[in-house]
């Protein structure tokens, strides 16, 4: 018998009832004992990062699906810098 539970069969509707963005903000203060904002912090090129994104958070982007500002391209042979490898 083992110990791992099984994911495939567990009810997360009833397990994880499901929150919205405002009822997630008040758990988070009051678990962390400070305001929302104070929780975003910045990389080194002064970027904030929040602790929580949703879809709403990337329904204006534009550039998804894209990396780096290219188009993603399927694999084609030839078409790697040299000394990449290609896994599949």
């Amino acid at each position: 018998m083992s110990n791992n539970p099984d994911f495939t069969t567990m009810d997360y509707e009833t397990t994880f009832p499901p929150v919205n963005e405002q009822q997630w903000r008040e758990r988070v203060e009051e678990e962390a004992g400070m305001p929302f904002d104070q929780l975003i912090w910045q990389t080194m090129e002064q970027i904030d990062v929040k602790p929580l994104y949703t879809g709403t958070d990337i329904e204006a982007l534009e550039h998804l699906g894209y990396t780096a500002g290219i188009p993603l391209l399927p694999p084609q042979p030839g078409r790697r810098p040299k000394g990449a490898v290609h896994c599949l």
